[in-house]
């Protein structure tokens, strides 16, 4: 900024606020402005108690001019401060370009009604869940009692699943449901 602004130039020094280390329990060691810390100061220094507040004495209070800050919040008056900066134009024309490739190659989606792999996950979790249940409700009459409720309460819900999924598909077929 100095050889920009025309004045003169410094060499670049370094000086370090200290050095801090967790060490676990809510315990830590630590050096920080030359002073040694440690226990629970130097434990939770890091997030906000000691290094926080003395890194931000190394900076002064304002590092832009009041026309400078006034422009900067003008051309960010309405930008998310946490979405990244927008992409050219000649790059968004391009991944544009792409999406349009990808699904024109993308075969149509169906609309039947089949085994694809959310009903598939959704039949397989609830195979689980339902097993489980029936397990754990049944297990103070003893082990091999629950192992078959559980068992047979797992194969219900795989019974069940396929029975609406059929009765969906009939639905569809004679129209009383509408095609998406």
């Amino acid at each position: 900024m100095a050889r920009i602004d025309g004045g003169e130039q410094r060499p670049f020094r370094y000086r370090t606020i200290g050095t801090l280390a967790s060490i676990g329990s809510h315990t830590g060691v630590g050096i920080v402005f030359g002073i040694s810390v440690r226990g629970w100061i130097a434990w939770c220094s890091p997030a906000a108690a000691v290094h926080r507040p003395a890194e931000l004495t190394r900076y002064p209070p304002t590092t832009m001019s009041r026309e400078e800050r006034r422009a900067y919040q003008k051309m960010n008056r309405n930008r998310d401060p946490l979405a990244p900066p927008p992409l050219p134009r000649e790059t968004q024309s391009r991944i544009e370009r792409a999406r349009l490739k990808r699904s024109a190659r993308r075969a149509p989606a169906s609309t039947e009604l089949g085994w694809d792999g959310r009903w598939r996950l959704i039949m397989i979790a609830g195979f689980f869940v339902a097993g489980l249940l029936g397990l754990s409700f049944t297990w103070p009459s003893g082990t091999p009692f629950a192992l078959w409720v559980g068992l047979g309460a797992a194969i219900a819900w795989v019974g069940l699943m396929v029975v609406v999924r059929l009765a969906q598909r009939r639905a569809r077929r004679i129209g009383l449901t509408p095609r998406t």
